[in-house]
């Protein structure tokens, strides 16, 4: 933690020495109180949470260069070797090594610092930005529906409305040995064309090798127009390998009537093993008062329709925001849980308290998350 805050501070003070624009965040989860019905088993107080995650991220950008600093708290296996202790002339090479005889392997669980997503950008001129690293190009219908490419070499060129897009991954062609077959990897492409008149539209492609040749290709179009106060934004992502393999859509209406603001928004996903999904969005607004309700049906061949529910009621008063929450993916299963999410800020700080009940678990925890931005 101490070593988070160090870096962040370590770069406030470049920026303010340099005519950059400076951004961060920190921040931290965890739980309070988690207990399990069924069993008895109790945890108080988990200081960063059991899944211990601390992330912090900072951002320096002037109108030719920026850098993206993303710093999560990740753990894995430290493997080293301990020398015996001793100093005989019989047990030592010479006067700096050690003989191995005298000293054994050790295998350690430790905590360590990770940048994983961090980034560079330059422009060496206007139209033309180039980038290494955390180059995101991504369309994304939900959670493990997505098109995307990064983390290796990006360019990014700009003409009027128009936006084109380029990434190549890491290690993008690559041949393990003078006899080893040359092997390439992913290759992205993305289009934007942003008209205001037109509207906007997003074409992104994905290609995936295997070794010598692509053998998947993943595509993206969206399209988003407000119509007279009427927002229309629509996705359809498709993923081919040896064939159609899955897909996914929506189609997301927002605006107003009289004083209600209003969402639709039906997803559909489809694998090629028969199964579909579907969630349909349906939000309104009055006055401080939010409700969202979505109902989900899941279809397969031979088997009976799962239907899930999420339901929410959300209010806003003194600065203080309560959000009742009851999601249940599987009505038979009797799989839901119930939630109440308490958020809030304190001068630069915001926080969140969700105490919960799991009905599949029969366990009750109260979870809680502070950011810091900056």
């Amino acid at each position: 933690m101490k070593k988070i805050v160090s870096i962040l501070a370590v770069a406030a003070m470049a920026a303010s020495m340099f005519a950059t624009d400076f951004t961060g965040e920190l921040k931290l989860t965890g739980d309070l109180f988690n207990y399990n019905t069924e069993s008895g088993a109790m945890k108080v107080l988990s200081a960063i949470g059991s899944e211990k995650k601390a992330e912090a991220s900072l951002t320096l950008a002037s109108e030719k260069v920026g850098a993206t600093v993303k710093i999560e708290k990740a753990s894995g296996v430290s493997i080293g070797w301990e020398w015996a202790k001793t100093t005989t002339d019989a047990q030592k090479i010479d006067a700096n090594k050690w003989n191995p005889t005298y000293g054994k392997m050790t295998v350690e669980e430790k905590e360590f610092l990770t940048l994983s997503g961090s980034s560079i950008w330059w422009k060496p001129i206007d139209a033309l930005k180039l980038s290494l690293n955390g180059n995101s190009l991504t369309m994304k219908v939900k959670d493990g529906f997505e098109v995307a490419s990064g983390d290796g070499y990006g360019a990014e060129y700009t003409a009027g409305d128009f936006v084109g897009s380029v990434t190549l991954k890491g290690d993008w062609v690559a041949k393990e040995n003078k006899d080893a077959d040359t092997t390439i990897n992913n290759i992205g492409l993305k289009a934007v064309y942003d008209n205001a008149d037109a509207g906007k539209v997003t074409a992104i492609a994905v290609f995936g090798p295997d070794g010598k040749n692509f053998k998947t290709i993943d595509l993206g179009l969206n399209y988003v127009k407000d119509f007279d106060g009427v927002k229309v934004d629509a996705m359809g992502l498709i993923w081919l390998k040896d064939g159609y393999n899955k897909a996914a859509a929506y189609v997301d209406v927002t605006g107003t009537a009289g004083d209600v603001a209003y969402e639709v928004k039906p997803v559909i996903n489809t694998t090629k093993d028969a199964e579909t999904q579907i969630d349909t969005l349906l939000k309104a607004t009055v006055a401080d008062v939010t409700t969202e309700v979505t109902p989900k049906f899941t279809l397969k061949d031979g088997a009976d329709t799962v239907v899930g529910l999420n339901a929410s009621v959300a209010y806003t008063i003194e600065g203080i925001g309560l959000k009742a929450i009851y999601d249940n993916g599987n009505f038979d299963a009797n799989d839901g849980s119930i939630a109440v999410e308490v958020t809030g800020t304190f001068d630069v700080m915001s926080w969140k308290v969700t105490p919960k009940f799991d009905m599949d678990t029969d366990t009750f925890s109260t979870a809680f998350e502070t950011k810091v931005t900056f």
